[in-house]
This record gives structure tokens, C-alpha cells and sequence, in this order.
């Protein structure tokens, strides 16, 4: 019992399930570099830390499966069971849209909210890009912990503290003016997650970063038991 009552902020539930459509999040994270980036992360993490063939992977929080417009599933690794989340219906749907590009996947996909994670059994790994500081992220962890994962790949984004995580300054869409209205994510701390999953039995077995525009940052761990 990790004993985190917190739910995610009311503003950043309604931004992504009302405000932020798929093609919203499509064009806005390709055009600030995001997208690429991420992708390129993901892909150097498994190569370094590989899941052995057949494991089972679940993407928390998996968006609309841009990730897959840069990188291949079997960069993730061989024969993987992959389990997909994300707690919007259309996101999903066009998760499901980009894999089927794919021939031979074992995947499947699920509504579910990473912070009342309803999957049951156990993962070898977790992956969770740009999830946590959307959500209570300390709950998040505590409730993906419960599938015992052996390793967490986990990417997050770092700036100026004082700055608001959607660049403001920029021109942006409707859609994303309105979500910096209503949502403001907590960005979390190098520290504050390697300390807290130190805590829980997990090491650092890997670091990456990877500078973007907007004076930001993306940082990676993999954590291993």
C-alpha cells in the first residue's frame, strides 16, 4: 500500500479526453520535435536493455501510437506480447490504425487509466513516454509496480521550472491554447524518480537525453529490479 490518494488534475483529464483530439496531438508533437525525438530514446533504451524474446511489454499511456511512425515493434524487441493503454478511445483507435501497418505483431489494445491500472498479471517490462507528468505520478508507478515488471523505461521532459510545459510563446492550435488554459503538468525531477524507485528495488541501468526545441530537454531512464 503506497498509500497516494491523489487523482489526476481535473484540467488535464479534460484536456485529454475533450480537448486534444488525434490530430491535435499527431501534428503538435511532430512539429516540436517531440515525436522524432522520443522515438529515437525509445529505440536506443531497448537496444541497450533488451527484453528477452517473447516477453510481455505494456506502453502506458500510449497516445496515438505516434511512436510507430518512426520506429518498428521490433525494435522493441523479438516476438514481444504488447499491451497498449491510454484512457481516450480515439487515441487508441489510431493506435490501433498504426499497428496494423505491421505484419506479425502480438499486440492488444485497452482503455485503462494508468493510475487505476485494471491489467492483471505480470509484464517484464513497462514503458511510459511523456505519461507521468500528466498524472499523480507517484500513484502511476505505484499501480504499474503491481505487474512486477523487471525493467521500467521511462522518458519525462525537463526545462525552465518557471515556464509552463506547452511553450506558450508558440503558435499554437486552438486546441492546445485551450488545453494550457485548463492543465498545467507538474514536470518531475530527475531525483525525485530515481529516488523514489530506488526506494521500491529499482536501479538505473541506463541514462539518455536528448535536447529539443524550446529550450527543453528529454531524459530517459531504464530502471531494472
Amino acid at each position: 500500500n503506497f498509500g497516494y490518494c491523489d487523482i489526476m488534475d481535473t484540467g488535464e483529464r479534460k484536456g485529454w479526453m475533450e480537448i486534444i483530439s488525434v490530430d491535435d496531438l499527431d501534428s503538435h508533437m511532430a512539429a516540436i520535435g517531440q515525436a522524432e525525438a522520443n522515438a529515437g530514446i525509445v529505440k536506443q533504451m531497448f537496444k541497450d536493455n533488451p527484453l528477452h524474446p517473447h516477453s510481455r511489454l505494456l506502453v502506458a499511456g500510449c497516445g496515438t501510437g505516434q511512436l510507430f511512425d518512426y520506429i518498428q515493434p521490433s525494435d522493441l524487441g523479438d516476438n514481444l506480447q504488447l499491451v497498449l493503454t491510454d484512457i481516450n478511445p480515439s487515441f487508441i483507435a489510431k493506435t490501433r490504425e498504426r499497428l496494423q501497418r505491421f505484419s506479425g505483431i502480438n499486440y492488444q489494445t485497452m482503455i485503462d487509466d494508468i493510475e487505476e491500472a485494471k491489467m492483471k498479471g505480470a509484464y517484464d517490462g513497462v514503458l511510459l513516454v511523456l505519461v507521468l507528468q500528466h498524472v499523480e505520478w507517484k500513484k502511476a508507478l505505484a499501480s504499474v509496480m503491481g505487474l512486477n515488471p523487471n525493467k521500467l523505461y521511462i522518458i519525462e521532459q525537463e526545462q525552465d521550472q518557471k515556464e509552463h510545459a506547452v511553450t506558450k510563446s508558440r503558435k499554437l492550435s486552438d486546441a492546445w491554447r485551450r488545453y494550457a488554459e485548463v492543465a498545467n503538468p507538474k514536470l518531475v525531477q530527475r531525483q525525485e524518480l530515481t529516488d523514489f524507485l530506488h526506494m521500491q528495488g529499482y536501479q538505473v541501468k541506463g541514462k539518455y537525453e536528448q535536447k529539443i526545441p524550446d529550450n527543453k530537454t528529454m531524459y530517459g531512464f531504464v530502471f531494472g529490479k
